[in-house]
């Protein structure tokens, strides 16, 4: 998860339905609007983010 100029980007992995469920919790958590996907995909792999954290990017920094 990144938080920059006032908004979030994350990157959600796990089981389908799980990360469908919580999908859908966050839609209906009036606390987040604006929500958009930028990509959805299913990956036969390990995860790529295992050991995920939280990180604030300043206003021109590079993603």
């Amino acid at each position: 998860m990144c938080y920059t100029d006032g908004g979030f980007f994350q990157c959600v992995e796990g089981e389908q339905d799980s990360v469908l469920n919580l999908l859908n919790k966050i839609k209906q958590d009036q606390r987040h609007y604006d929500l958009s996907i930028l990509l959805q995909q299913q990956i036969q792999t390990d995860f790529h983010f295992p050991d995920w954290s939280i990180k604030y990017m300043g206003k021109h920094s590079d993603i």
